[in-house]
């Protein structure tokens, strides 16, 4: 009877774990980020994904100048947590996983405003100097 039981009790867990292998497979993954001058004057960053671009949620910091970006249900397939960019206004990006999405902090030569855009497996994002911003 014990052995009855036991044999439920995997077979229920086992079918558990693999209802769960479709949703794994079909997370989202960073895989590269591309810093190039924005025909803006500004600066796009593409973040590409495997499996679908997640939900960006972001806020900014002006001392000192910061953006982070938590790409909701994300997970880090990048080689390195840190980048140096030292180009273009953007100093360095930082990738953090944990509780369920990838935080991206990037520091920034000064303060900047940004907006994004979906493009098929990119999140492009496109920075602009306050400065620039202000006069355009």
């Amino acid at each position: 009877m014990a052995v009855t039981a036991w044999r439920i009790t995997f077979f229920m867990a086992m079918a558990a774990l693999l209802s769960l292998l479709p949703s794994l497979a079909a997370a989202s993954v960073l895989t590269d980020i591309n810093v190039q001058p924005a025909d803006s004057g500004g600066v796009n960053v593409d973040l590409r994904f495997t499996g679908g671009v997640p939900e960006l949620r972001s806020y900014r910091l002006d001392a000192p100048p910061r953006v982070s970006l938590d790409l909701v249900g994300a997970q880090s397939g990048l080689s390195s947590r840190r980048m140096n960019i030292a180009r273009h206004g953007i100093e360095q990006i930082t990738a953090l996983e944990g509780n369920g999405r990838t935080r991206l902090v990037v520091s920034l030569a000064e303060p900047q405003t940004f907006t994004s855009r979906v493009m098929d497996d990119r999140l492009r994002l496109t920075f602009l100097s306050d400065a620039a911003s202000a006069s355009a």
